[in-house]
């Protein structure tokens, strides 16, 4: 047996372990030192793109099916993909962001020049007006590396020719997560960390002025508009490893112990849910400040999901993990709390 299958059949023997085999389904399982998925989203008919490290590129639809794609620019890491219309969009390091045509199926990407070439694209989104909001900093901040930050928010021109237009940038923050409290508000929000703290920004005219919104004594990696409440998760200091927090902006928080950093949060069910750095799924209860359930699929981190449909997600994370995780199959699992 390989030791890449001997991986693969040690994380189902866990599943099965734990009573997770019906719940949450390995679709692709990989080496620690393989490439990881970074992100994953939605870009229409039931398909989904999921990409990460040196530019990896893959296609999944809703039953679980995957094929790999190929992507033209070589070893860049692929951080945040935004589809439209028109159009899928991935942010990448070295200054890089990628534009997808769905018509001629081929891709561009930019040429931001000096001032970028050593930066990254941690999360995007697009604007009313098609503007691309985008937002980063040193690009080995990303990585776990020691430097300068070099944070900032900017805004790019969907044909990607033309530089971005920065509107907000600090040397000693890195922007994490930027967000929007529904689609009809005026105001967007980011999350900026200094080390120290994060500082929440926000901005009420399109993303031209930022103003200070809050803190939040600790690592803010991710912004989630649930509906009726922003949430933020992250890590209680910038050790990964300690303990995750979730936690409402001016409010309530859940210390995870031991998980580490909370990447990403999900809405499946009604319910939200924390993927953290050391491979669980946790169902969280806001008002309770309590994690009700916990799914253990992996021992690596599980980064980014998306939403199937109320029941079912699709999972990325570390050494090229993928999962489908379908709550309607769980009413008789036995849980790891």
């Amino acid at each position: 047996m390989t030791r890449n299958a001997f991986i693969t059949t040690f994380l189902i023997c866990i599943s099965f372990s734990l009573g997770l085999a019906q719940t949450i389904r390995p679709l692709q399982t990989g080496l620690i030192s393989d490439s990881s998925y970074y992100d994953i989203a939605a870009i229409g008919n039931g398909l989904f793109w999921a990409a990460g490290e040196n530019g990896l590129l893959k296609e999944i639809d809703s039953d679980g099916n995957t094929r790999s794609l190929a992507f033209p620019e070589g070893e860049v890491n692929l951080l945040k993909i935004v589809p439209t219309a028109d159009a899928i969009f991935i942010g990448g390091d070295q200054g890089m962001i990628f534009r997808y045509d769905r018509r001629t199926e081929t891709f561009e990407r930019s040429f931001f020049g000096k001032t970028f070439a050593k930066r990254c694209f941690y999360d995007m989104m697009v604007m009313d007006d098609g503007t691309l909001l985008v937002a980063g900093g040193n690009q080995k901040i990303a990585k776990a590396g020691k430097t300068l930050p070099k944070g900032f928010i900017a805004k790019v021109d969907p044909s990607l020719q033309f530089g971005p237009e920065i509107v907000w940038e600090s040397a000693v923050h890195f922007v994490w997560s930027l967000e929007r409290p529904g689609d009809e508000s005026v105001e967007y929000i980011a999350a900026a960390y200094s080390g120290i703290q994060t500082t929440i920004l926000s901005s009420i005219n399109g993303a031209t002025t930022w103003q200070k919104k809050g803190h939040v004594p600790a690592l803010v990696h991710h912004l989630h508009w649930t509906g009726e409440e922003i949430y933020y998760s992250g890590v209680k200091n910038p050790f990964f490893s300690s303990n995750g927090r979730v936690g409402k902006l001016n409010g309530d928080k859940i210390e995870l112990v031991d998980e580490g950093c909370v990447w990403s949060l999900l809405e499946l069910n009604g319910k939200l849910h924390g993927l953290t750095f050391n491979g669980s799924i946790a169902e969280l209860e806001p008002v309770s400040a309590t994690v009700t359930k916990r799914y253990r699929p992996t021992t690596f981190s599980l980064y980014e999901a998306v939403a199937i449909d109320d029941q079912r997600a699709l999972i990325v994370g570390h050494g090229q993990q993928l999962f489908l995780m379908d709550l309607s199959a769980s009413a008789d699992t036995e849980l790891s709390k």
